[in-house]
């Protein structure tokens, strides 16, 4: 197997023996979820616990503390949210016992398909502890759910009730290995041409090795995949080798009593070990709690593309080097911050905002950002014009009074929206749904080329927050025979700016050839009036009829835009 798993958290018991244990009548067995043994007992249409009582724990409920229990029933049951539940997850602390009601004839929790399919792993968010009780889905073994003392857990285990005998005078109930910790599983390992995926995680993960038996990652088919923890790719603290490659793989985090902030699907390198991490065509989401996704720096290889990511949670990307993350779709995440990478091509819909960090985001397409007054869908504070980095972007307000794009203290003083698209938002300046939110303490001007929109904005905050927007106009250039008045193609067109106008004096505005219709034009924005100068020419033999050089003249209205018809005369 190419992968390696390390199991992040805190072995309670692995239910080798009977010590420690209470409820364990029949003793142990083989037919277990991990190791050599389970603890199991026989309930004959009766109720009942199995719990190992062991050192003293902090679960703690704020942020609380994800605890698993391997359970088995194979009697009669009754349906899950029962008082008792036929299988629940037990903690106590030497006074009060309380199960949680997590499955019965009704609902299965985490079970594999293949290995031992007949065992299911509990887990429970002590932060939901309370929620839970609540919605009375808790059984009170002994004491009270008020008096449980989650920074004193001593007892792990099940509670159990069937509706049947035991048959053959054998056990219908059994409790494995225990554990608890909010760090779930690591992934390492894979070589070249062997590298890690899904499929074999899941295979570890049903394992029934010693130390195995993971309770993590099961598979629902050979591409779709359940989580109920945790996810770390490679390692940073350990020059440890990882590569790990999937594609058109379906990963659910299933829905469970967990809080928010538990999941996460995080990738980690080490600069002294081969780190690499490719996703393709993929789709990771979550059926309840927010999902984080962390990428880490020192990662030698990475490569997201046509990935369908649905967390709920934050995502961050490498802030080391230059990676490609293109052609995804990110929806309903948290903040999106993609650092260094070339973020290309992706579409954001209903998530937080988006932080510039440097790496490019062409095409960005970006939707139904719902902040709060006075934020915008994308946070841009670095020192570099938008030119190259943002060039193609989309933005759609959503329902919520917020902008497009945040320009902080760092944004230089001129910047360039190239071919963007904006819509749904205020055309009036000083508006809270303008597009841009000048928050910069300093005058900007936004030249907008090739847009699409009413590019409106609004000035708040400390100094001098003043944005200048230049509106895109258009100069074209038709080139037409004087004698016939047919359109010329292939006419080389040099056009340059002259002094008086915003424009730096020889500044190309258009060197290109005309088209079939004997037209060449350029779209920008211009902060003034811009006087222009040039030339039309076409004496290069092999092209037809031999034109003399014609002069370009005019002036560019920053508001209108100016159209010249050039009339070139036939050299014989």
């Amino acid at each position: 197997m190419a992968v390696t798993i390390t199991d992040r958290r805190t072995t309670q018991t692995s239910a080798e023996n009977t010590t420690g244990w209470t409820g364990a009548g029949f003793g142990t067995t083989t037919d277990r979820a991990e190791g050599a043994n389970a603890v199991a007992n026989s309930l004959n249409i009766a109720a009942g616990a199995t719990y190992f009582t062991g050192t003293s724990r902090n679960l703690g409920t704020s942020p609380g503390t994800l605890v698993y229990v391997y359970a088995f029933n194979n009697a009669l049951l009754d349906t899950w949210d029962s008082s008792p539940s036929p299988i629940g997850l037990l903690l106590g602390d030497g006074t009060d016992r309380i199960s949680f009601d997590m499955a019965g004839s009704d609902r299965r929790v985490f079970n594999h398909l293949d290995g031992p399919t007949a065992w299911q792993c509990l887990v429970l968010d002590t932060a939901e502890a309370g929620n839970m009780n609540t919605a009375g889905n808790t059984f009170v073994e002994s004491g009270s759910f008020a008096g449980l003392n989650f920074a004193a857990i001593t007892q792990f285990g099940a509670y159990f009730e069937t509706l049947s005998k035991a048959l053959g005078g054998g056990y219908n109930v059994a409790v494995d290995i225990i554990r608890f910790g909010n760090d779930g599983i690591r992934i390492t390992a894979g070589g070249s041409g062997t590298e890690g995926n899904f499929q074999e995680i899941a295979v570890a993960d049903r394992s029934i090795a010693t130390g195995a038996g993971h309770g993590i990652l099961r598979a629902y088919t050979t591409i779709a995949f359940g989580v109920q923890g945790p996810l770390t790719f490679g390692e940073s603290g350990a020059a440890t080798t990882s590569r790990f490659i999937d594609s058109g793989v379906v990963v659910v985090y299933e829905n469970r009593n967990i809080a928010d902030d538990k999941y996460y699907f995080n990738v980690e390198g080490n600069a002294g070990a081969t780190n690499v991490f490719e996703l393709r065509n993929s789709t990771i989401t979550t059926a309840g709690p927010f999902v984080s996704m962390a990428i880490g720096n020192n990662i030698n290889t990475l490569v997201l593309t046509g990935n369908t990511f649905a967390l709920g949670g934050n995502v961050s990307m490498p802030t080391d080097t230059a990676h490609t993350v293109s052609s995804n779709t990110f929806e309903g995440c948290g903040t999106i911050a993609p650092g260094l990478v070339d973020f290309d091509n992706n579409a954001i819909s209903s998530c937080g905002q988006i932080t510039a960090g440097g790496g490019t985001m062409l095409n960005l397409d970006v939707s139904g950002y719902e902040g709060t007054a006075d934020t915008a869908a994308l946070v841009y504070n670095i020192a570099a014009d938008t030119d190259g980095i943002l060039d193609g972007a989309t933005f759609t307000k959503g329902t919520a009074s917020t902008h497009a794009i945040q320009l902080g203290a760092n944004t230089p003083t001129s910047i360039d929206f190239n071919d963007w698209t904006v819509s749904g938002y205020n055309a009036a300046n000083a508006a809270t749904d303008s597009v841009i939110l000048n928050t910069s303490g300093k005058s900007i001007t936004v030249n907008v080329i090739g847009g699409t929109g009413t590019f409106s904005y609004k000035d708040v905050g400390a100094g001098s927050a003043t944005t200048i927007v230049s509106n895109p106009v258009t100069l074209s250039i038709e080139v037409l025979d004087i004698e016939t008045g047919s359109p010329i193609q292939n006419a080389r067109v040099l056009v340059e700016a002259a002094a008086g106008g915003g424009l730096t004096a020889g500044v190309d505005i258009i060197d290109g050839n005309t088209n079939a219709s004997g037209l060449i034009s350029d779209t920008r924005s211009y902060s003034v009036d811009q006087p222009i100068t040039g030339r039309v020419r076409r004496a290069t033999a092999g092209l037809g009829t031999l034109y003399r050089t014609a002069p370009v003249a005019g002036t560019i209205d920053s508001n209108n835009g100016l159209s010249i018809t050039v009339q070139m005369i036939p050299d014989e």
